[in-house]
């Protein structure tokens, strides 16, 4: 399960160059909808994003990943939580004076 597979690679590559072919389509349309003093750093905050966003894509790439592949963050486990189990009879008859008994078990 370990093989990379190219068609899903170059999915993932063409779709990290779109998005970042819209983001300067994005920036003049927000520099569009502004004053023009407030255009470039309209602009400036559109890129910002981008960077802060490219920075998150790498962070998030090695904390999926795991230690199984060299990242930087371990597996964990989840926290169980508890499993409730609910006697429904009560509504499903109709009597509205009656209560859902839930419990967990």
């Amino acid at each position: 399960m370990n093989v990379i597979n190219s068609g899903d690679t170059a999915f993932m590559l063409i779709c990290a160059a779109l998005v970042l072919f819209m983001t300067p389509g994005l920036a003049f349309f927000y520099g569009g909808l502004v004053r023009s003093k407030n255009v470039v750093n309209t602009m400036m905050m559109s890129f910002a994003a981008m960077g802060v966003v490219a920075v998150q894509w790498v962070g998030s790439y090695d904390a999926a990943a795991g230690a199984a592949s060299g990242g930087a963050v371990d597996y964990c486990e989840p926290p169980r939580l508890p499993r409730w189990s609910c006697d429904w009879s009560a509504a499903e008859s109709g009597d509205s004076s009656a209560g859902i008994v839930c419990a967990d078990s």
